[in-house]
């Protein structure tokens, strides 16, 4: 599906070869809304049809601006329960992100606040401008993060770092962020998005169903222990050891030549 393009009102999902591209664009902000989360959530569904998507790439069309949080005058007279709508509405579209079976990256341009962050770290992989800002300002307004932020972000950088993040709701910068293991990779300004692109492409050249299953593994290891882990991750390896991906690999390696994967 090389060459394909669907433009929603707040994004834009394109797909180059094997790698696809959600590209937001909702100006000023970004701002995280319901219309923003139906969108988001309609162009993953999308690409869960599509067998052939080795990565995807999220980034943002906005000049320094990747997603600056929700509408706070939204949140102002909301009460309890219609907090707990917001959160419940956009967990699942987060945890599809994540539970993606390819790899996602994010390019991080510019400001990402609150559930800009979120959708971050439901990523695999982090990639951000050298003038990026990130951080969690909840606890500064009476509130805490709702899609994710206070399971996702220890997870990612240690409990310690991420407890420092949401209590301080102080931001970080990307020299920051990368010190904790939060950014993968900090770049020139301007060239997340096409960094991210390369990390992709470098990804989409491996065996994918490796990578998928490379993916579950670790994602498995979240809550299993030492032993299932490892159980699990023999069952994967005997799976993919039967397949002709598994097979190609090998016998480029040892023909000298750059292997064709098929993702069988």
């Amino acid at each position: 599906m090389s060459g394909f393009e669907k433009t929603y009102k707040n994004l834009v999902l394109s797909i180059e070869d094997t790698i696809a591209r959600i590209q937001f664009n909702s100006p000023p902000v970004n701002a995280i809304t319901v219309s923003f989360m139906d969108d988001l959530e309609a162009a993953v569904c999308e690409l869960e049809k599509l067998e052939e998507i080795r990565a995807v790439v999220i980034t943002s069309a906005l000049e320094k601006v990747f997603i600056a949080g929700a509408d706070i005058k939204a949140f102002q007279h909301m009460d309890g329960e219609g907090t707990m709508e917001v959160s419940r509405r956009g967990n699942p579209v987060f945890n599809k992100i994540e539970q993606f079976p390819a790899p996602v990256i994010c390019a991080v341009n510019g400001v990402a606040f609150g559930g800009g962050l979120e959708l971050a770290l439901s990523c695999d992989l982090r990639v951000f401008d050298e003038k990026a800002k990130v951080g969690f300002p909840e606890t500064s307004l009476g509130i805490i993060p709702g899609y994710g932020g206070t399971w996702r972000l220890p997870r990612i950088i240690g409990e310690a770092e991420a407890k420092k993040m949401l209590f301080t709701a102080a931001p970080i910068r990307a020299d920051e962020a990368y010190r904790i293991g939060l950014a993968q990779k900090v770049v020139p300004e301007g060239q997340s998005g096409n960094e991210a692109i390369k990390l992709a492409r470098a990804i989409a050249q491996n065996a994918p169903l490796a990578v998928m299953a490379a993916k579950r593994c670790v994602q498995a290891s979240r809550e299993l222990n030492g032993q299932a882990c490892a159980a699990y991750e023999t069952s994967q390896g005997g799976l993919l050891f039967q397949t002709q991906d598994k097979l190609e690999g090998m016998t480029a390696f040892l023909e000298k030549r750059p292997p064709e994967f098929r993702k069988c």
